[in-house]
């Protein structure tokens, strides 16, 4: 799955279940739906992963599993974000975040609160989003996790664009990435979205490689931004496909079950009044 081999990644989670059915170990069962719930979201089925990840948590927590519970639980939250459904996203995040505070799971805590983060942003509360966001960050580098330093760097990226602190946006989105060696999809979010800020910055050229890396790098998930980065890069040279890009990040993000950005690309796009 995160090699990005998604064929193999299915082949090995169906040879997995079919044994842990044979042994009837009904956890064992709930983990490989929880890997298998998160390749789909991966895979850019922001709708249908959403759903999946929603239905393992609940299997978690059915059998007791309450550290496992945390991720599922939170990163459905975040599929409802994308789904432009922020509100139902930020209950699902701060029951997985309450969890893992009662637990004392300071992964748990560090991944909540990125997710917390977002939804907020997401909601208009730029100052509490930046809060839960330095939180994240410090738990993070505090446990030395590189992959959730890079996302809780995104998640304090995010709240200074909802503020219109660009800047802090950009150092953040370029603090991210500096720590995204071999994790692709957070490297490919932070270069969109240090692109993005480099365009509404009057900096386009700046940001060509930038788009580059995210729509090379990663899985379909990040592709949905890194499109968006595109259209806005290309908005901000005055190059005439930019029309053309934004309809086709559109394309893409109806296919995934995407809201976050339609409205955006829908004006690139010249589709409104």
């Amino acid at each position: 799955m995160n090699l990005e081999r998604s064929d193999r990644s299915s082949e090995r989670a169906s040879e997995a279940l079919a044994l842990y059915e044979r042994l009837g170990d009904t956890n064992g069962m709930a983990r490989i739906l929880d890997a298998r719930a998160m390749a789909q979201f991966l895979d850019g089925d922001v709708r249908g992963g959403g759903a999946a990840l929603r239905r393992a948590a609940d299997l978690f927590e059915d059998s007791g599993d309450l550290v496992r519970l945390v991720t599922p639980r939170s990163t459905a939250g975040h599929a409802l974000v994308f789904a432009g459904l922020a509100e139902q996203g930020l209950g699902q995040v701060t029951a997985a975040l309450e969890l893992a505070r009662t637990l004392g799971h300071p992964e748990g805590q560090a991944y909540a609160l990125w997710h917390r983060a977002e939804a907020l942003a997401a909601l208009g509360r730029g100052e509490e989003a930046a809060a839960e966001a330095g939180d994240a960050l410090a738990i993070a580098t505090r446990i030395g996790h590189r992959g959730w330093t890079a996302t809780a760097w995104r998640a304090v990226g995010i709240a200074g664009q909802q503020r219109g602190e660009q800047d802090e946006a950009l150092h953040a989105f370029r603090s991210s990435l500096a720590v995204s060696e071999h994790l692709g999809l957070f490297a490919s979010w932070a270069a969109a979205r240090a692109a993005m800020v480099l365009a509404s910055r009057g900096a386009p050229a700046e940001a060509i490689p930038l788009v580059e890396r995210a729509l090379s790098e990663g899985p379909p998930l990040g592709h949905f931004e890194a499109r968006w980065a595109q259209v806005e890069v290309a908005a901000a040279l005055g190059d005439a496909s930019a029309t053309a890009l934004a309809q086709d990040a559109l394309g893409k993000l109806q296919a995934g079950g995407v809201l976050q950005g339609r409205e955006r690309l829908l004006e690139l796009a010249g589709l409104t009044s």
